[in-house]
């Protein structure tokens, strides 16, 4: 079991990251703002952000992305705000990380899964 996780708040004007621990204390925190020219910028972004994160004790990475996602595959489908789809965004982390990923399509699902990383027991 890990101790800590990063959590990355995708958005149209800014990529918000940090390190949280189990009691949702966030240790260090990257912001960035959100490359809107190419998916390639968009996605060298993301890795900077995720990569500059990395330290000990961390295992996982969750994002909340304005994006749909196909959740069987981990495949963007297509965006709003940000320029990224029809990529393998989940593969495309955990060939960057060898972490656990997950994705969720908006913002109050990013919310309880950290809670439910954090507290087993919070799931409704």
């Amino acid at each position: 079991m890990t101790d800590l996780a990063i959590g990355v708040d995708v958005g149209g004007t800014k990529i918000a990251a940090g390190v949280v621990d189990r009691e949702g204390r966030i240790l260090k925190r990257v912001e960035r703002p959100t490359p809107s020219g190419s998916q390639d910028a968009f996605l060298a972004t993301v890795d900077e952000v995720v990569v500059s994160l990395r330290e000990d004790g961390v295992g996982a990475v969750g994002f909340g992305m304005p994006s749909t996602i196909d959740q069987r595959t981990g495949r963007i489908v297509n965006s709003v705000h940000v320029p990224i789809g029809d990529f393998d965004f989940r593969g495309h982390m955990a060939d960057l990380m060898a972490w656990g990923v997950s994705l969720c399509e908006i913002k109050c699902h990013s919310q309880q899964l950290g809670a439910e990383w954090a507290d087993p027991g919070c799931a409704p």
